[in-house]
């Protein structure tokens, strides 16, 4: 009986110690405090050498970049590109996690082969002689916040199993400015040197020539997505290019009217962007007569908004002359002027009812103190009477023959009309009075007269609400003034 007791003591001992054992050979590791540190993945995979982020001791980190002025990486083979930033974790248990290595980030297997094709591929993962941690995430032009479970499990050397957990949040804050995005549409387009036109979803960029070596100069009309004009400072860009290998500078580059290119962008001039084509250094236009295609879209930026037209197929030709005309004639046969206050006249062409870029030039008997003209297309008023303009185009026309249009006059009257300080007629503040816009372009200013400066334009057709008067000028709703000559009830 004793021998039987004796060896069920011994049997539970056993069991008591193989239970002890077992409870022995497992570890979690937790509640620990980190160094974390933030670094922009920039083309080509590595990471910038400042850091966008670092602390120690810690379990939380707030990064803050600018998403603007980030690299987008291939982030795998079959994935779309991105702005990453790799993540450092440091201050795992190097002297315990030394076997065979384990890592899961929120529950799913963390290994850097799944990422076939990214960049930074071989700069992620786990050095256990160091106890870092190496993970990529993405900028995102919002920001965003998370908490990442970091789970990494290994073996201590004496056969225990050692699981270290680690709870790290990351607060993304981009810190440029946040725009939206909108669409902006082109309402005219011309060309100087080439004979520039749009027809749908196509731009035409015919030369009269055999050759396209000379440059040409493009003057291109925005309006936004309520077909308005810009009326607050706008930038524009070189057009970008989707799907297509362009010279750096790319097709149409950013240049102001004189043709002198600036990559940075320039300033819209009442809507008006000026784009120089540097047709003779694309070896694809030696093909220009097989139609070859190339898509691009044009951006513009406001201090709140990121506006993209529409993809335009260009199709560049060669020895295709220009349409005859048939004549020329102003689209307004007269206008009124305040002293002071400029005017672009649009030419248009008889026969064919599109935009030339005529040569505006005073009429017979004009006296120059009525009207100055600058740049050859734009009429300024500048003393009290009435002139007369014409306008003169040339073409080179089928046969390579030099062909010449001179309009009919256009009269200009031209009025004072400064604000004398006489009062606003008085308007119930709820009440407004819906006008329509009949000049082609309309001068819209920060006060009742031309001493005061130009904001913007309004083209022919646009609504405007008015909430009052002073004098000739009409008040509008956003508070600017326009001239009420232009208007019709």
């Amino acid at each position: 009986m004793k021998k039987l007791l004796a060896s069920a003591l011994a049997a539970a001992l056993l069991l008591t110690s193989c239970v002890t054992a077992m409870a022995d050979s497992t570890e979690t590791i937790s509640g620990k405090s980190y160094i974390v540190g933030a670094y922009e993945i920039e083309d080509g995979g590595h990471e910038n050498s400042d850091p966008l982020a670092y602390d120690k001791d810690v379990n939380s980190l707030t990064v803050e970049y600018d998403y603007e002025t980030m690299d987008e990486v291939t982030t795998g083979r079959y994935s779309e590109d991105a702005k990453m930033i790799m993540i450092y974790v440091e201050g795992f248990d190097t002297g315990k996690l030394i076997g065979d290595i384990s890592i899961t980030i929120d529950g799913k297997d963390f290994d850097a082969d799944d990422l076939v094709g990214a960049e930074y591929q071989d700069r992620m993962g786990y050095d256990a002689d160091a106890g870092i941690l190496r993970f990529p995430v993405e900028a995102t032009k919002s920001g965003y916040s998370d908490t990442y479970v970091i789970e990494i499990e290994s073996d201590d050397g004496d056969g225990n199993t050692v699981t270290e957990t680690a709870r790290i949040t990351l607060r993304l804050e981009n810190e440029s400015e946040y725009k939206n995005a909108e669409t902006a549409t082109i309402s005219r387009i011309s060309g100087d040197g080439v004979d520039a036109y749009i027809v749908g979803s196509r731009i035409y960029l015919d030369y009269a020539s055999s050759s396209t070596d000379d440059d040409a100069l493009l003057t291109i009309t925005f309006r936004d997505e309520n077909g308005d004009l810009f009326d607050v400072v706008t930038w524009y860009y070189n057009a970008a290019s989707d799907g297509n290998e362009l010279d750096e500078q790319g097709l149409f580059n950013a240049s102001d009217e004189d043709g002198d290119v600036d990559l940075n962008g320039l300033k819209l001039d009442s809507s008006v962007g000026y784009f120089k084509v540097y047709a003779g250094d694309y070896d694809y236009f030696d093909d220009a007569d097989e139609d070859y295609f190339t898509n691009v879209y044009f951006t513009l930026e406001t201090s709140s908004d990121i506006y993209e037209t529409k993809e335009y197929d260009v199709v560049v030709r060669t020895d295709v002359y220009e349409t005859d005309p048939k004549g020329i004639y102003f689209e307004e046969s007269s206008i009124t002027l305040d002293i002071g206050e400029s005017y672009t006249p649009n030419v248009l062409g008889v026969a064919t009812g599109r935009t030339v870029d005529a040569v505006i030039e005073p009429g017979t008997g004009t006296s120059r103190n009525v009207i100055d003209i600058e740049d050859d297309d734009t009429i300024i008023g500048t003393q009290e009477g009435t002139a007369y303009v014409t306008a003169t185009y040339e073409f080179i026309a089928e046969g390579g023959e030099l062909e010449e249009y001179t309009s009919s006059s256009m009269k200009v009257t031209v009025t004072d009309e400064i604000y004398d300080g006489e009062s606003e007629e008085d308007t119930d503040d709820d009440a407004t009075s819906t006008y329509m816009v009949t000049a082609s372009t309309l001068n819209v200013r920060t006060g009742p007269s031309t001493s005061y400066s130009k904001v913007g334009t309004l083209s022919r057709g646009t609504a405007v609400e008015v909430v009052g008067t002073y004098g000739n000028w009409a008040k509008l709703s956003n508070g600017y003034y326009v001239s009420l000559s232009y208007l019709s009830a």
